[in-house]
């Protein structure tokens, strides 16, 4: 197969080498030495009506290949030029591989030692990370991460993560009246203290796209126990350590709520803590809660979704979505014939 990692989906010099480091593992495993048996490659591929070979492409949209490796969500409308390139591929490739931020151990301001990799998108049930199958506790063992279940007659208060306004996981879904909605259906359900956390990434000039929303619950005198929480300010480890549960729409705080025995409502398939949360608004004082060994296997099964550098050059990150990655293609292929 013809694979291409297209550097110009980098918006950092580090993810360049993120970039990098997927080449030379890709091409290690995907490309013979052998004389022979690279001819035999090129010869089996053409037979597939495929090309063949690894390269990094610096242009400025998409180039034909079988597969492209970028690095980042994408957000169609924007003037990047990372995100125009992540765009142009996702828009015009056969399948792609895409690189985000870990769903495990993620740091907000701090460089991550896992990334993502998924085929064809980054969100859950919407790319493919391998084969599903229930995979074992070795990476979640590397990561330090211990489930001790969930807690029983925790605190009594709601938190509600925010998201960026625009994030690409929101799927042009608008988080303020998001939040706003959500609000206002707990409240027809729950008396319970309602903190609202922003993400602690916003910019200061990000703090505009919410000003809206905080000035109608100001000014609603009709809604009451519902604060802000500086997401900035405040980590997430102590805003949650007390908390009944926590709603989001796909934020990755739904992980992290779980793997502390926190509920979670997920409001969005695309959350990531979908098939082990209540995703009913109108339950929020009758929460399901999933059985804890299919928990404990949830978070397995999202270990093996990540993979540092380091196993992105050796090839292991490549060996582990090769055959997932197959089937995609003559899947592509099937269809075009």
């Amino acid at each position: 197969m013809k694979v291409k990692v297209f550097m110009n989906s980098a918006g950092h010099n580090h993810e360049r080498d993120i970039l990098r480091m997927m080449h030379d593992g890709i091409t290690n495993m995907l490309v013979p030495t052998d004389k022979k048996q690279l001819r035999n490659w090129k010869q089996i591929n053409k037979s597939l009506g495929r090309g063949s070979g690894v390269e990094y492409d610096y242009s400025e949209k998409y180039s034909k290949c079988d597969v492209a490796v970028m690095l980042g969500s994408w957000k169609p409308g924007r003037s990047n030029i990372h995100h125009i390139v992540r765009t142009s591929i996702v828009e015009n490739s056969k399948s792609f591989i895409c690189i985000e931020t870990p769903l495990l151990g993620r740091q907000v301001f701090k460089p991550n030692k896992h990334q993502r990799v998924g085929i064809n998108g980054f969100l859950n049930r919407d790319a493919i990370f391998g084969e599903e199958i229930n995979y074992p506790n070795d990476r979640l063992i590397d990561l330090g991460i211990n489930y001790k279940g969930w807690k029983m007659n925790n605190g009594s208060k709601i938190v509600i993560a925010m998201q960026l306004a625009g994030d690409a996981s929101l799927r042009h879904n608008d988080i303020n009246q998001w939040c706003w909605d959500t609000v206002h259906t707990l409240r027809g359900y729950t008396d319970r203290p309602i903190e609202i956390r922003t993400h602690p990434g916003v910019s200061e000039k990000g703090w505009g796209n919410h000003e809206e929303l905080f000035k109608k619950f100001a000014f609603n005198a009709t809604i009451k126990d519902v604060t802000f929480v500086n997401g900035r300010e405040v980590p997430w480890e102590s805003q949650i350590k007390n908390a009944y549960c926590v709603v989001a729409y796909t934020s990755g705080l739904s992980i992290d709520a779980v793997v502390n025995g926190i509920p979670v409502i997920a409001c969005d398939e695309g959350n990531f803590a979908w098939n082990v949360a209540e995703r009913k608004l109108a339950n929020i004082e009758s929460l399901r809660l999933e059985k804890e060994d299919n928990v404990q296997q949830w978070l397995q099964n999202l270990a093996y979704c990540q993979w540092t550098p380091e196993e992105m050059e050796s090839g292991k990150c490549w060996s582990h979505l090769n055959s997932s990655l197959d089937k995609v293609l003559k899947e592509r292929e099937e269809d075009e014939d």
